[in-house]
């Protein structure tokens, strides 16, 4: 049992350092948000692909991740085994010339590198 719950919002706007360094690896993004394939991934590809993002051009999907962590605050903190997982949430403009509310989830492991990118996905506002 934990003495705080492990999900932490943050009291004061908090942002991710360097947004620009973050880390997306190719594959997470072909292989798994961007593959209309895959068990997990499958409806985010197609919530991607519909606003505008293409598989062949995997760049373009992370510059605009970079942009979302650039633009919003960090919404949440969670410690765990592995490092810290932040959570960003809200608006970023996509290829279709709207903008859309997303969250990203981020792992910092505490090793000196920037956080690397482990899923985004919509969030519904309804």
């Amino acid at each position: 049992m934990h003495d705080t719950p492990p999900w932490q919002p943050l009291g004061e706007q908090s942002w991710i350092e360097n947004p620009q360094d973050l880390r997306i690896a190719d594959n997470k993004v072909a292989d798994y948000l961007l593959n209309n394939n895959h068990s997990i991934g499958a409806a985010k590809a197609k919530f991607f692909e519909g606003v505008g993002h293409k598989r062949e051009d995997i760049e373009s999907f992370k510059e605009t991740m970079r942009e979302h962590a650039a633009c919003n605050p960090v919404a949440s903190v969670e410690k765990h085994a592995f490092g810290m997982k932040l959570v960003v949430d809200c608006f970023v403009g996509m290829p279709n010339g709207r903008s859309y509310c997303i969250r990203t989830v981020w792992n910092d492991h505490g090793d000196g590198l920037p956080p690397i990118l482990i899923t985004a996905h919509p969030i519904d506002l309804a």
